[in-house]
């Protein structure tokens, strides 16, 4: 009916009107670290570096798009429906490399229509577009790796996608690790050297380089591990997280991936390719109270593991030529699955920062997903962590959360002026004098649990996320 080529443009289309619109519904950046994005852009922009320092090449593609776009908050948007668009043809090539010539024109169609309308993707456009920047890549990287089974000339372009994928986001870095792990172990027995120097040359670029994968991220690693067996991922995230009914099902594709590898080992059948990829989504050892980490792998795994489950199916001419337009009909779906809704309350935080006493301070601590903003809208520093103990504390403050009037009075420091009262239940303290209210609440557990919860930081940053700051 349509060539080829114009069925995987349309679909593409689809995908980047249907995540763009969805996007520009909000007038905010969406997740709780969408000024993460806006602020990274905007800094670049301004001075030529970034103001977190990351050597993922994403921020600097979102800020590109961002002064094409006029706005750092839109750009950020159409970056990530651009990425999202590019996810099609990359799954297409994925599924072409895996399946059968007899059928490879109905995987490749099948697999497009799957990337036009995940709402895995379009979680990842919405919270996580650094990471949504690792996908094409990736599946170009696992259709290069399959293709180099029938013409090794695809290591080359596999390498280079790897390398793309793993400076992306560190999540991509462990699925290229893992994908290596297979190929070496399984796949492509004499893999072995190209693989080495890959990673040779990727450590060292992870020693220069701030916030690439590295030994010292094993800390962030392990501070989220609590092995329980019940309920497995990605069950165990879909009480913490906003995640939709279509997307729950998305998310379980790794299970269906291990059944299917079980009945091939059972048969004696070569399995699908990347089962590493399938169980290291649903072991169940992390942390049920700090999903971040592993949810995010729960979000990666399909990317992967849809594209090639279609590869090992047949799909009759028919169903392959109405693709296209079954994924026209489908675009409200698409935009009604979305599970990403997780948009912190920045009107109740504008008016929060509009009440700080003014001169605004050197640095302020404010909990995450308020930080950002505040950093967008007054261009002062803060930070979701508390301060290191060569600081100077007296020049230092804090937003308070929860803290009530009586309990200030009950547990200042003597001398200590009593903090300035803010919206919503925040209140506005200096560094010093929080620290020495902290010291004398010992008999009050329930403050104390106040004090301890996410809205008022209390660890001091990492050394893993200080690494090559410059």
């Amino acid at each position: 009916m349509f060539g080829m080529g114009v069925k995987l443009a349309l679909l593409a289309t689809i995908a980047f009107v249907a995540q763009l619109i969805a996007l520009l519904s909000t007038p905010e950046p969406i997740g709780f670290d969408g000024y993460y994005y806006v602020v990274q852009a905007e800094t670049w922009l301004a001075t030529g570096h970034l103001h977190a320092p990351d050597a993922s090449w994403v921020l600097r593609f979102i800020a590109i798009v961002a002064w094409l776009a006029k706005g750092a908050i839109v750009g950020t948007k159409i970056a990530a429906a651009l990425l999202a668009a590019l996810t099609v043809p990359a799954a297409a090539f994925c599924a072409s490399a895996a399946s059968p010539t007899r059928d490879r024109h109905a995987a490749i169609i099948i697999a497009a229509g799957w990337a036009t309308l995940s709402p895995a993707i379009a979680h990842l456009a919405g919270e996580y577009p650094k990471n949504l920047g690792a996908v094409p890549p990736l599946l170009f990287c696992a259709g290069a790796i399959l293709a180099c089974a029938r013409d090794r000339r695809w290591i080359l372009p596999a390498i280079v996608a790897a390398a793309i994928a793993a400076t992306a986001h560190k999540t991509a870095a462990v699925f290229v690790a893992l994908i290596a792990l297979e190929i070496a172990l399984v796949r492509l027995r004499r893999a072995w050297i190209a693989i080495a120097a890959g990673a040779l040359v990727f450590a060292i670029a992870s020693a220069l380089a701030a916030n690439l994968l590295h030994p010292s991220d094993l800390a962030r690693v392990t501070s989220q591990l609590d092995p329980s067996l019940w309920p497995p991922p990605p069950f165990r995230y879909f009480v913490a997280r906003p995640v939709t009914f279509v997307e729950a099902i998305e998310l379980c594709l790794p299970w269906l991936a291990l059944v299917f590898a079980a009945v091939c080992a059972l048969r004696r059948q070569q399995p699908p390719p990347f089962v590493l990829v399938a169980l290291a989504a649903v072991l169940p050892i992390w942390r049920t109270d700090a999903v971040d980490l592993g949810f995010r792998v729960a979000l990666f795994s399909p990317m992967l593991i849809a594209p090639l489950l279609i590869a090992t199916q047949r799909a009759r001419p028919f169903f392959v030529n109405l693709a296209p337009f079954a994924a026209v009909l489908a675009l409200p779906i698409a935009l009604a699955v979305r599970g990403d809704d997780v948009t912190p309350p920045n009107a109740t935080y504008r008016k929060v920062i509009a009440a700080i006493p003014r001169p605004l301070p050197e640095l302020l601590i404010v909990h995450t997903g308020f930080n950002f903003l505040y950093h967008h809208e007054t261009g002062h520093e803060a930070m979701a962590w508390a301060p290191e103990p060569d600081l100077d504390a007296t020049h230092i403050f804090r937003l308070v959360h929860g803290v009530r009037p009586n309990e200030w009075s009950a547990y200042l420091p003597a001398g200590a002026p009593p903090p300035v009262s803010l919206p919503a239940g925040y209140s506005y303290w200096r560094e010093d004098h929080y620290q020495g209210f902290v010291a004398h609440v010992h008999d009050n557990s329930e403050l104390e649990e106040r004090l301890q919860n996410e809205r008022n930081p209390h660890a001091v940053r990492p050394q893993f996320l200080q690494r090559n700051h410059r």
